[in-house]
């Protein structure tokens, strides 16, 4: 089974072995105790019948005995328990782990192929699948697959007769449960398919629901989610539909151990071939005989499910991880060069960076500009690595990108970009980003370089206050980036419309801290806004994916039609304005204003 998602688990419970084996023994040996009360009980019966039993001190030791294997037995399990619990969350916590790594070696792109709610379903749901049959499966399979044996072989022992009749209604049993499994690992297989569909909907719904209630939708207008309840309900309805003959007769036929032993016991009885404490004995043991056949019938059918989401598991867990430089890079600058790049997205028709070459030289501002798609965003996101190219060079410093380790790599760039995330921590961890040689006087003095300092002296807290996405606004969490930039301080600053979201009077504050940032730095600058980058040293023009032209802004003006048309329509929106209503109310322009940090 090599390679299986099965030997794969097994592998990793080998570090547990000892406490999962310590744990079953100890379900097996709670499991015969269980029969030793019935045993017990069948000398009692017998002995009083008998006349064996003469002396009330011999009653008194025979129940003393059973209440001792009793308190032994419960004792025994819950010993099981705790060490099958122990092993399983040490597990647990080693496959999370595992996975968290995989995941974090993965480049942008790879990870962008699995979807949120699946990665979810994988890290939470079927991660806890293996703690439910690890911590409580697999020492109750132990002890249902002991404890009917031993059972079996005390009634062979007592009476061969009864017991075979005892276990004549296991052959039916195992043909219904034939029937009741006929396409299981087809069926399992669409439903984990099926349940990660429904998991990726209700996510997808619960962020819409803006949307939703601002167009007056209903959930039955979320076409999506509601194909993927539907499915859900189909699959399950179906399976249950086809399954339900031969699941209640298979339960029935466990049950039928009474039917065949009664007739027979009390005929063998009525001729004197059988005592009435056999067949005492038979009615406690022999009907209930057949009843951990349906616990291991559960177990398998748990286990099979598990095993589809081990599968998941294993393959998140040896996805090869991006290639990396082996040694550190000496280099002489931080300039970038594209030399004849080419990227293209997974399953695009057509390459997102076309064939694209270009320098930003170090201790110089490049700017690159184009319409929505145009692939500005994608090239700067190939320098730190985000997505792999397929084709040309990037180098820093004359030095291939993929020749760094990527602790260097990602010691050389800065991104703040345009949709910041803000971590549920409080706004000093926000900004040192887990570099624990950041001082808080550090911290403070990038806040204040950030113009973020008067801001965040006004939250309740100051620095130790706890924010977490959404808390802040949109120019707020931009200088919460640029502070943790500059707290950084990384020779490559890559700024992606880094006042995308910031009112007149933030931008300016913002434009102020990438000011004092960008000093010696090679920079690349992303951005719409055509009027800030009017005297940057460069200006890369791309359009679908192919660079147009490059040169300043009045080069540009001069001799680039697609720039001067983007130039053309920056200045007609700035010059753009409401006009006079019906009810005749004063029209409203916008204007820039000016305020330092």
């Amino acid at each position: 089974m090599k390679g299986t998602p099965f030997s794969w688990l097994i592998q990793l419970v080998a570090n547990q072995r000892r406490k999962l084996l310590s744990s079953m023994v100890l379900a097996v040996v709670y499991s015969l105790l269980t029969v030793v009360p019935y045993f017990i009980i069948y000398h009692l019966v017998d002995g009083f019948i008998n006349d064996a039993i003469a002396d009330s001190y011999i009653v008194w030791q025979l129940v003393l005995l059973a209440t001792i294997a009793l308190v032994m037995k419960m004792l025994l399990q819950l010993a099981s328990g705790l060490l099958s619990h122990k092993a399983a969350f040490q597990l647990l916590f080693e496959i999370r782990q595992q996975i968290i790594d995989s995941v974090g070696q993965l480049s942008l792109g790879e990870s962008n192929k699995q979807a949120a709610a699946s990665m979810k379903k994988i890290i939470s749901d079927d991660v806890d699948r293996i703690e439910t049959f690890i911590a409580h499966h697999l020492p109750d399979m132990a002890a249902a697959i002991v404890s009917p044996l031993v059972a079996s072989l005390l009634l062979l022992y007592i009476d061969w007769r009864l017991a075979l009749i005892a276990l004549l209604p296991l052959p039916i049993a195992l043909v219904l449960q034939a029937l009741m499994f006929k396409g299981f690992n087809v069926r399992v297989d669409e439903y984990h398919k099926v349940v990660s569909n429904l998991h990726i909907s209700v996510v997808d719904f619960v962020a819409s629901i803006p949307v939703v209630k601002a167009f007056n939708m209903t959930v039955d207008s979320h076409q999506k989610y509601r194909d993927a309840v539907n499915e859900h309900h189909k699959l399950v309805t179906n399976w249950l539909l086809d399954t339900k003959t031969p699941a209640s007769l298979f339960k029935l036929s466990l049950d039928l151990g009474l039917l065949f032993l009664l007739p027979v016991s009390v005929w063998l009885y009525a001729q004197g071939d059988l005592t009435l404490s056999t067949l005492f004995i038979f009615i406690l043991l022999g009907v209930g005989l057949m009843e951990p056949l349906y616990n291991l019938i559960q177990f398998g059918g748990m286990f099979s499910e598990m095993l589809k989401g081990v599968e998941k598991i294993k393959y998140f867990c040896e996805i090869t991880p991006q290639s990396e430089g082996s040694q550190q890079q000496t280099i002489a600058h931080t300039g970038i060069t594209f030399d004849h790049v080419t990227f293209r997205h997974n399953k695009a028709i057509k390459s997102t960076v076309d064939d694209v070459s270009f320098t930003a030289l170090q201790g110089k501002i490049t700017a690159i500009v184009g319409p929505s798609g145009a692939g500005k965003t994608t090239a700067a996101q190939l320098i730190p690595r985000f997505f792999e190219y397929q084709s040309g060079e990037i180098t820093i410093g004359n030095k291939l990108i993929t020749d760094f380790p990527f602790d260097q790599l990602m010691s050389l760039v800065s991104f703040v970009f345009q949709d910041v995330y803000i971590f549920e921590q409080t706004i000093k961890e926000n900004i040192r980003m887990g570099n624990d040689e950041l001082s808080d006087e550090d911290i403070v003095n990038a806040a204040k370089a950030a113009c973020a300092h008067e801001f965040i002296l006004s939250l309740p807290e100051g620095y130790e206050t706890i924010v977490d996405q959404g808390s802040l606004s949109g120019g707020q969490a931009q200088r919460i980036a640029i502070a943790r930039a500059i707290a950084k301080d990384s020779p490559i600053l890559i700024l992606d419309e880094a006042t995308a979201y910031a009112d007149a009077r933030n931008e300016v504050r913002i434009q102020q801290a990438i000011s004092s940032l960008m000093r010696g730095k090679t920079v690349l600058v992303i951005a719409h806004r055509l009027n800030t980058l009017t005297h940057v040293d460069k200006i890369i023009v791309m359009d679908k994916g192919k660079k147009v032209s490059e040169g300043t802004h009045g080069e540009l003006l001069e001799g680039c039609e697609l720039y001067q048309s983007m130039w053309e329509a920056h200045q007609e929106t700035k010059a753009w304005h409401f006009g006079q209503s019906s009810k005749g109310q004063e029209t409203m322009t916008v204007s820039e204003g000016v305020e330092s940090c």
